[in-house]
């Protein structure tokens, strides 16, 4: 019988990955960008956070920040959602945005929603979808799939 090697689980699947998954990332006002662009600010007036967040490939929202990270980037309140968390509790929490989210040089732009101060940042399903990346359950990190180096590639 031939050896196999054991190959590093990728998932995109919450139940598959065991153990923590961390990651940087870059945050940026989108609306400061957009402004930028447009010639009226310094790009140095853009407001960015860099910060290290949890990935939960349960997790609905893209992103999910605490206030305090909400208030540095200076993100616009977009609207208010009903929520249920994983202890089955539901509360309404503040989402905001257009926040740039930049991980493994890889960027898109999406609404967060924002939680009370000392919450973990958390990177959802939907910001790894839109940046192509998956959850490396062996090393615990986040990939590039071997498929899509350059950019990402979005499954339509």
């Amino acid at each position: 019988m031939p050896e196999t090697k054991e190959r590093p689980r990728l998932t995109r699947n919450p139940d598959d990955c065991m153990g923590e998954i961390r990651s940087e990332m870059r945050l940026e006002n989108a609306d400061d960008r957009a402004v930028f662009e447009r010639g009226f600010i310094d790009e140095s007036e853009i407001r960015t956070v860099e910060i290290e967040g949890v990935v939960d490939t349960g997790a609905q929202p893209g992103l999910v920040l605490p206030q305090s990270v909400v208030g540095r980037l200076g993100a616009r309140t977009q609207r208010e959602e009903r929520t249920r968390f994983a202890d089955a509790h539901s509360a309404v929490v503040t989402v905001v945005g257009p926040i740039n989210v930049t991980i493994r040089e890889r960027t898109t732009v999406v609404d967060a929603f924002t939680l009370p101060e000392g919450s973990d940042p958390l990177i959802g399903q939907i910001v790894l979808e839109r940046l192509d990346l998956r959850a490396d359950c062996a090393r615990g990190r986040l990939v590039v799939p071997p498929e899509s180096p350059d950019r990402p590639v979005l499954r339509l």
